[in-house]
């Protein structure tokens, strides 16, 4: 799927499959906004 020109928001980004899920959306091409509660954790 080609997600160019698109956003997304992955709640629980910074750990486990919500960060593997926002890593393969911008492989994709996707603009991802990252929400989780540790600030360190989403870098």
């Amino acid at each position: 799927m080609n997600f160019e020109n698109t956003v997304g928001i992955v709640t629980g980004g910074g750990t486990g499959i919500g960060k593997e899920t926002a890593i393969e959306l911008c492989k994709a091409g996707m603009k991802v906004v990252i929400g989780n509660k540790k600030r360190g954790k989403s870098r």
